[in-house]
């Protein structure tokens, strides 16, 4: 039988050592992972919350709301305020892409489609009016997200 001498064995307490720190490693990245899901889900969340109080603390911004969902967009300042909200839209549904397409989002592509399908389909001044803006706004855009939204919401 052959003996292990010291040096030997501190050599093996140290891959050891190198092992439990890999493994150690892995569960935090594993953990981070889990974190950024759930802190982009909450600002997700929390957005679309602020986005609601708002309408419902804001007289002039619910009356502006109001214009959108019954067609009633006449003035200017309604116009270019839709187009504002409308672009502002696009952007975030572009990230909301990004992360889906990274995992890093809870709701699932499906669901994705499904929300921003309904939004286009309204019937409001908002789905009326996404064709323009989203022409204008098209160019600058990532690639796979126009081709995504072309093939699976606008024209599916």
């Amino acid at each position: 039988m052959k003996k292990i001498d010291f040096g030997q064995s501190i050599q093996i307490l140290a891959n050891v050592g190198v092992i439990a720190g890999v493994a150690f490693l892995a569960l935090e990245i594993s953990q981070n992972n889990k974190l950024l899901r759930a802190d982009a889900d909450y600002n997700y969340h929390q957005g679309r919350e602020e986005n609601r109080l708002r309408i419902a603390t804001d007289p002039e911004y619910a009356e502006f709301w109001a214009k959108v969902i019954h067609n009633e967009i006449e003035t200017d300042v309604d116009k270019v305020r839709l187009t504002a909200h409308i672009e502002a839209t696009t952007l975030a549904w572009e990230y909301e892409y990004s992360q889906v397409v990274e995992g890093n989002f809870i709701d699932d592509r499906d669901a994705v489609i499904e929300r921003w399908r309904a939004t286009l389909q309204a019937g409001d001044a908002f789905a009326t009016e996404f064709p323009r803006v989203w022409s204008s706004l098209r160019p600058t855009l990532r690639d796979d997200f126009v081709e995504f939204i072309e093939e699976n919401v606008i024209s599916p």
